[in-house]
């Protein structure tokens, strides 16, 4: 299982993809652009912004699957991972 700390477009699109952490960071650069913008004529009066909560994003890195199935030469199902049927 892997997992990053960024959803960007290396977590969308490698294979599988990564699970990730969603930190919005378009709207948190616009809030502080619009914060640095308030500062600029002396206004200090907003100290502290609210900004989105990070988000999970849960794709296939972390995913568990089914073990896969390999018949052996007697017939007999074998389970990846050791147990076999």
């Amino acid at each position: 299982m892997i997992a990053t700390r960024y959803d960007g477009i290396r977590a969308r699109t490698c294979e599988p993809p990564l699970t990730a952490i969603n930190l919005h960071l378009d709207e948190v650069a616009h809030l502080a652009i619009d914060r640095l913008f308030d500062h600029l004529p002396g206004t200090t009066s907003r100290r502290r912004v609210a900004g989105p909560a990070p988000e999970l994003v849960v794709r296939g890195s972390t995913l568990r699957r089914a073990p896969s199935r390999k018949r052996t030469g007697s017939g007999r199902q074998h389970f990846e991972g050791g147990r076999s049927r």
